[in-house]
């Protein structure tokens, strides 16, 4: 799948959700906290992040520094992985070939 968080086995009812977008990966943090029983405010003290940031996170805002989000998701025991997005179902080229010239 792709876009998913490889998640430890405790989490693997956790579904995958869009991490193509701040708002996905936002929410994707979010429902791994709620999972985990944490408050914003206890992510925030066991990532060293604040929890102003871990809101502004979980809401997709699109200012997020890297490492941050790094800490937090250490913090939830997440890693991140990274996968091609699924191929486009055509390219230009085969349909300029499939169409009739004017």
């Amino acid at each position: 799948m792709s876009g998913c968080v490889d998640i430890p086995g405790c989490w693997s009812t956790l579904t995958c959700m869009d991490m193509t977008s701040a708002t996905g990966l936002g929410a994707q943090v979010r429902t791994a906290r709620l999972g985990a029983g944490m408050t914003q405010q206890d992510l925030a003290r066991a990532s060293g992040v604040s929890r102003l940031t871990i809101g502004l996170i979980e809401r997709g805002h699109p200012n997020g520094e890297v490492g941050k989000l790094l800490a937090v998701a250490r913090a939830l025991g997440m890693g991140w992985r990274l996968e091609p997005l699924a191929p486009a179902a055509f390219s230009l080229d085969s349909l300029e070939q499939d169409t009739d010239p004017l």
